[in-house]
Parts: structure tokens; sequence; C-alpha cells
């Protein structure tokens, strides 16, 4: 073993090397420990600081430890009081923290001593000289004055025991009275709720037989203006006829009336952009997938299998390329590549090379070849696939063509119609009773389109028991290492795995002030 080798295993053992996420996340959670000085913990949070973001010394640093280290003191009075400081620095928040410190122990003690008692100094009084008789008369007279004392103490007690038992006879007759009345009183308001409940029942089948009436006969007016409007419905279509339909031709470049493609004055719309209708009731129906009809799901999937397992192959003829996600793919077989995979709006997404692979569909075997990306969730077969297999795509009968049969194709078995989704990058453990932020990625359903304008976030989610997520806005054109607040309220810790934690994502509206 060389000297350098021994360095490199000493560092990964001993050192903080790839350990910084542990730090960043041992952070938020750190507080002042019992009999723990200011002075410590103040160079505990540099420590961790200095873990968390090697090499980071600027001034947002000092703001983040500085942020730390009050949170950590875990005392809301001296945390208010050193916030009203407003200081800009760690060692300006440490050092007004141990003055306040300092002020409050003085004042506790100043009002916690103790109380001084006055001494008096008295002349003892010297015994008077008395005879034997009379201090055995006093004695005697003594005792007989004790016992009468005890006797009348006795008669006392005995007195006041019987009226204490008299007392709560009276109490407990008043008890049973109050108790009478109180379940009287009781069952008169619930026969009152009873009368009401009766009474709204009534109200309510009233009313709801009233509604019934009034929309069958809204239904009926709306039959009769449909009956009479359809004689003019019909002239209106035959002048329009006799006039002519090449004014009320549409183009199907830009899609507006009164010119045709090859005179259209916009620019020519790409080959893999969506296809839009102009028509108000066709607005959600899109190509690439960016916007979903509930009602809508074209078979499009067709079952291969790559490798052993089978996997329900997209096909995307607005796709110039095969797309293999990584999941299903050795990394020993990933080779490099100097192509490029872009979005038809013009964004790039990360790819990790190229792969070939053999695939079957029922007796027909081939290859294919396609660029292996961590952002697609199932395989997708592009326009080379089906060129270089001649395939031929039946769309009325929902099947195709490889060699000499024919195979059907299905829908989606995931019946949610997302385009996008977040999941978890790597393995986390989200400590107990605490916040943090862990890094995602977006995973397409179908790849993103022209529509550029397009803010896309999750909404908050509860996971599971304990563990909810964010709100979250995804930055355009960003596709990895995507922050998400995750918050655990239960008393345990909670490890996720990379590839969970999947949140679906949805089209944003941003609103600006």
């Amino acid at each position: 073993m060389t000297f350098n080798q021994l360095v490199t295993r000493l560092r990964s053992r001993f050192g903080s090397l790839n350990m910084e996420k542990k730090y960043q996340a041992e952070i938020p959670c750190r507080r002042r420990k019992t009999n723990e000085t200011l002075l410590e913990l103040a160079q505990d949070i540099r420590r961790l600081m200095m873990l968390a973001y090697p090499g980071d010394r600027s001034a947002m640093a000092e703001r983040m430890a500085k942020e730390h280290f009050i949170c950590a003191l875990d005392d809301p009075e001296l945390e208010l009081k050193v916030r009203e400081k407003e200081p800009q620095t760690l060692d300006s928040a440490l050092k007004s923290a141990q003055r306040l410190e300092v002020f409050k122990s003085a004042i506790s003690q100043r009002s916690g001593a103790r109380q001084r008692f006055n001494r008096h100094v008295m002349e003892a009084t010297e015994p008077s000289s008395e005879s034997l008789e009379e201090r055995v008369v006093k004695i005697v007279q003594d005792i007989n004055k004790s016992q009468k004392q005890s006797i009348a103490s006795n008669q006392r007690q005995h007195k006041e025991k019987r009226n204490k038992k008299v007392d709560k006879q009276d109490v407990c007759a008043a008890t049973l009275s109050n108790e009478q009345s109180w379940k009287d009183e009781m069952l008169k308001k619930l026969c009152d709720l009873e009368v009401a409940q009766q009474t709204t029942d009534a109200n309510s089948k009233k009313i709801a037989a009233e509604n019934e009436t009034l929309r069958k006969e809204v239904g009926r007016l709306k039959h009769m203006e449909q009956v009479g409007s359809i004689p003019a419905a019909t002239a209106f279509t035959a002048s329009q006829q006799q006039g002519g339909n090449r004014e009320t031709r549409a183009c199907f470049n830009c899609g507006k009336v009164g010119h045709i493609s090859r005179f259209c004055p916009h620019s020519r719309r790409r080959a893999n952009a969506d296809v839009q209708f102009n028509d108000e009731r066709m607005q959600s129906l899109h190509v690439n997938g960016t916007s979903e009809s509930s009602r809508l799901n074209y078979a499009s999937c067709l079952h291969a299998m790559i490798g052993n397992p089978k996997y329900d192959c997209l096909l995307d003829t607005g796709s110039d390329v095969c797309l293999i996600p990584k999941r299903i793919v050795d990394s020993a077989f990933i080779r490099q590549t100097n192509r490029t995979l872009k979005a038809a709006n013009g964004s790039a997404i990360p790819t990790l090379g190229e792969v070939t692979l053999p695939i079957t569909v029922g007796q027909y075997t081939t290859q294919i070849v396609g660029l292996v990306s961590e952002h697609v969730s199932e395989p997708m077969l592009g326009i080379d696939f089906l060129t270089e297999n001649k395939a031929y795509w039946n769309f009325n009968n929902s099947t195709i063509r490889l060699g000499n049969q024919e195979y059907t194709l299905h829908s989606r078995h995931d019946k949610r119609q997302w385009c996008r989704r977040v999941v978890l990058m790597e393995d986390v453990v989200v400590p107990a009773r605490s916040e943090i932020n862990v890094q995602t990625k977006v995973q397409f359903n179908k790849l993103p389109s022209l529509e550029v304008d397009a803010d896309w976030g999750t909404e908050p989610m509860h996971v599971r028991d304990g563990l909810h997520t964010s709100r979250t806005l995804i930055p355009r054109n960003v596709w990895s290492d995507i922050p998400v607040i995750v918050m655990n309220v239960s008393e345990q810790s909670i490890a996720l795995e990379s590839g969970t934690l999947s949140l679906i994502s949805s089209k944003w509206k941003l609103l600006q002030e």
C-alpha cells in the first residue's frame, strides 16, 4: 500500500468527506444541553457549519450560523431578547446572549436572597423562691385544669362531628334534588330537539320536491328552446353552404381562419410540437400529453420484453430517438455518446449515455438503440424504432404490425393522467419532530412540449403517518436537485428510499403583484 492510498483510506474513515448532508440535517436539530455554556454552544455551531458547508466563508454562511445559534438557545424569552438586538454575525449574537444571561442570573440571585431576622436580647427573670407545698398545689391545679380542657375539647369535637353528619345529609338531599331537576331539564331539551328535527326533515323534503319540480320545468323549457331553434340553424347552414366554405377554412399551421397553411404569415410549426385545436370544446386535447383529458385514454402502449421483465413501451411518433429508464439498464452496458436530448421547447434533458438492448414482442425479436435517462418512467419507442422495423400502426383498430404479425396496443395501467412527477434522488432519514430539505428529480410520462410559459409545482401531501411534504414550485428547465421540504411530526425517525416519495406535479399560474 502506498502513502497516498493510506492517506485516502484514513480520510475516508476518520474524515468528513461526503458527510455534508449529515451535518446539514444535524444543524437545525441542535439544541442547548443542560449546563452547557453559550460559548461551547457557539463553538459547536461553527464546527457543524464548517463540516456542512466546507470552504464557504460568505456573509450568508455567517447569517445561517447566527440563526442556528439563536434557535439552539432553546429559551423563547432569551431568543426574543437576542433577536431584538439584531445581531449580524455569530459572534455578536453570542456576546448579546452572554450579556443577557448574566443580567438574568444577577436579578434572580438578588430576588431569591435570604430574609434577615432581628435578634432581641431579653433579660431573664429570676425564679421566685417558693416553698415545696406551694409548688405541689400549683402542679395539682395545672393537672386539673388540663383535664378539664381535654374534656371540653372532646365534647366540642363530638358536637362538631354530629353537626357535620347533619350537614352531609342535607347536602346529599340537595344533590339528589339537583340531579333529578337536571334529568328533567335534559329530557325536555331532547324532546324539543326531536320536534325540531322532525320539522327540519319535513321542510327539507318539501324543498327537495320544489327543486325537482323546478328542474323538470327548466328541462322542459330548454327542450322547447332547442326545438324552436332547429329551423334557424338549418337555414344558416344552408346559407353557409351556398356562400362556399373557402372563407371558413382554417389554416393547418396556426389554426386561424382566412388563409391556408401555404400562405400562412407565421413561422412553421415544429414536427415535435403540440397540436392544439382552436375550438373551445377541444382545448384539453394535446399530442404530447401536456394536458390530459379525463375521458380519453388512447391505446398507445405495446407489451414488450426488454431482457426478462415485461414493460409497457409507449409509442411516441413525436420523439426522434428511443428513451430507456435507468432503472432497467445495467450501468456496465451504458456507453458514451455525443448525442444530446432536447424537448420540443428547446430545454435540455440530461442523459447517461447510449445502450443497445434486445426487445421481444410476441414472436418478433429485434434490438433497440436508445438514450438512457433518469427522467423517464417507462420505455419510449421513437420514430427511429418504428421506421427501422417497418412498423404499420392501425390507429382505428389500435394495432401495430411488426414483421408478419399484428399486435394489440393497450392503454396505460396507471389511470392517473399525469405528465410529470417528482421522486427522491437518494436514500434519506428524516429525524423525529423535525423538517429537512430532500433532493428530488423530475420524471416524465411524456416529454415537455412547446408550452414554455407553463410553471409546474407540487401540492402538500400526507405521505404516511407523521410524514408530510410542503408545496414546491419547480424551476423551469431544471430536472434534478430540486429541494422539497419534508416534515416528520412523529416521535421516531423515518427512512425514505430513493425513487419513492412520488409527488404528482401539476401546472401552476403565477400571479404577479
